[in-house]
Order: C-alpha cells, then structure tokens, then sequence
C-alpha cells in the first residue's frame, strides 16, 4: 500500500512537471526568438550608419552578437535539454550533443563579460588619457580584440571539456560528467565572471572620479563636447553592466554554490526549489539580452540614424525641404568640411530671405 502510494505521488509530480514545461518552455522559447531577433537588428543597422564606425559602436555591435548568439543557445538547450526529455519523452542516446551546446552556452557568458571589460577599458582610454585616445583604441585593435574574445572565450571551455581524462568528450557518448558537478570547475567558472567585474568596478569608480574632476574645472575646454559623448557612452555601458548583474549574477551564484562538493550540494535540494530556480535563472538571461537592444536604441545615436534609415518613414521619402537639409548638416557637423557646408548653407539661405524681403518691400 505504502509503495502503490508512493508511485502514485511520483507520477503525479511527473505530469506536474510535464505541464509546467509545456506552457513554460514554449513560451521562454519565444522569447529567445524575439530577443535573438531584435538583437541581429542591431548588428544589421551597422550597414546603414552614415558616420564612421566609432570602436564603441564596434564593440557594442560585437556585443549585441553576442547576445544574440547567447539567445540562440539557451533556446537549443531548452529544447534539447528540456522540452524533448520532459514533454516528448525523447532522450538523445549521446550526452555529446548537451555536452556541445554547453561548452558553447558558458562561452557565450564569457564572450559578454570580457566584451564589457574591453568596452570599459575603451572608455577608460577615452576620458583619462584622451589625447592618447586614436592612437591606442584604432580599428585593427578593436578588431584584435573582438577576435581574441571570441575565440578565446569559445575555445577554452571545448579544451577543457576535451582534456579531463576519461571524462567529457574522453568518455563513451560523453556519458560521464563528473568534473563539471565538482567545485573546482564551478570556481573556474565563477573566477571568469568575477575577477573581470572587479576590474570593471576598479575602473568605473575612477572614471566617475574623473568626470566629477573635470565637471568641477574644465566644463568650457573646447574639448568639452567630445568630453560628454564620452561620459554618455560610459553611462550607457553603465546600464549594460547593471542588467548583466542583475540578471547573471543569480545564475552565476546558484552555480557556484550548488555542486556536488559545494556549499549546497544539488542533491540534498528538493525538486521542487530546483525547478522554479531553473525556470527564474534563465528567464532573466533571457531577459537580459532582450533589454539591451532597448538600451541601444534608446542611447546611441548612431544605432537611432540606422534604425531610422532602415524603416523609412513617410517624411523621410518625400523630397527633402530646408529643414530637413538644415537638420542634416547639422547631424553631419562633427567634420570640418560639414561645418562649411552648413555656414554656406546658413550664408544662402539668408541670402535669399533677404533679397525676398527686398522684393517685398520693393513692391
């Protein structure tokens, strides 16, 4: 009777868990989709800036990649790992396709982190040592980097999952997995996200001293303009880093302390906290790279002309009258030459209000 009981329970808790995941995983499935999609907007939009491609746009367009790639692997993860085992009742006879896409998911959370310290050390550059800026920061460092990062950051989990003896890609069908329960690997991992967010701190707090320094003495340089772009740019990363932490931060956390030798070992945990924490977990990292392409939108001007030229609007097709081209040497004003285009402009058009004033007055 006891054990009848008990099976009952277990199969009750079974088909709980089976409808949870049929309405839960859809649905964070398609958010992944639209966060993956909006995303590759971003990066797309690069094709229609009219200005030069600033190494912080670079960075962030890398970034955004990224964020669309991270999408893109929980989304597989989620199905693979959870909607086809729990809801079809289809298990992959080989664990190298689930060993695969996580060797991919932790390198798509290092590729984020260290695109936000090479953006910090951007800024760093760009308001500390300003004069130093161009040479320093140029295309083919940016691009050096942006490399670096990518590679490195994928290639290093796909060497560590190949190289544990007889583990990892080393067993049969990567059956055995033991290393990655263990708190050695979880404090590797958890070193990649921390080490480079207190080097973030370190450098943000001496930023912000900087920018307090110079709104106090040097607000009227003649390098104040390019000054406060810099300062809107840091606060913008600002942001990105802030939903990074909010979002990451539980995951990384609950992954540090919940492993077999830890200090919450995962298996003295019940089923039935280990579920909703799954499901909060990646729902805010799925969240996170949904917000950031707001936050694109919303704070870099290059991104907001792209977007603009992408999606033209029914004023913008029509012939362009005065305003409109007077608005466009403004937003062009950062060279000299559009400088001398707009106090031409500036010249005729008051040139012709005066002469049709005089014929006014004249008849």
């Amino acid at each position: 009777m006891i054990v009848s009981q008990t099976l009952l329970s277990q199969r009750r808790r079974i088909h709980q868990k089976r409808k949870l995941y049929e309405i839960v995983v859809p649905l964070m499935l398609t958010t992944c989709l639209v966060s993956m999609f909006f995303n590759l907007v971003i990066v797309i939009s690069v094709k229609w800036v009219r200005r030069t491609v600033s190494p912080t746009l670079c960075f962030n367009l890398s970034l955004a990649a990224a964020d669309a790639y991270a999408s893109l692997i929980l989304g597989l993860g989620l199905v693979i790992n959870s909607l086809l085992p729990e809801v079809y009742g289809i298990r992959l006879q080989t664990r190298c396709i689930a060993l695969t896409l996580e060797a991919f998911r932790l390198g798509g959370l290092s590729v984020s982190v260290y695109h936000l310290l090479a953006l910090t050390v951007n800024h760093y550059v760009g308001i500390v040592r300003p004069l130093h800026y161009a040479a320093t920061v140029t295309r083919r460092a940016v691009a050096a980097t942006v490399s670096g990062i990518w590679i490195g950051s994928l290639s290093f989990f796909f060497l560590y999952f190949s190289f544990v003896r007889n583990q990892g890609f080393q067993s049969p069908y990567c059956s055995i997995n033991t290393f990655y329960q263990l708190s050695t690997f979880r404090i590797i991992v958890s070193t990649l996200f921390f080490l480079p967010l207190v080097i973030m701190t370190a450098v943000y707090s001496h930023i912000l001293f900087v920018v307090r320094q110079h709104q106090q003495r040097l607000l009227q340089v003649p390098s104040s303009r390019q000054f406060h772009r810099n300062v809107k740019a840091v606060v913008t990363t600002l942001l990105i880093l802030g939903t990074y932490l909010l979002c990451w931060m539980p995951a990384v956390l609950f992954f540090a302390v919940s492993c077999l030798d830890c200090v919450a070992p995962y298996t003295q945990i019940p089923e039935s906290v280990l579920l909703p924490v799954g499901i909060v977990i990646n729902s805010l990292i799925i969240l996170k790279s949904l917000v950031n392409p707001v936050i694109y939108a919303a704070r870099m001007t290059e991104v907001q002309e792209a977007l603009r030229a992408m999606l033209p609007t029914k004023c913008e097709v029509q012939p362009p009258d005065t305003t409109v081209r007077q608005r466009a040497l403004l937003r062009r004003s950062g060279t000299f030459s559009s400088s001398t285009r707009m106090v031409s402009f500036r010249y005729s058009t008051h040139s012709q209000r005066h002469i049709s004033g005089c014929e006014e007055s004249y008849t």
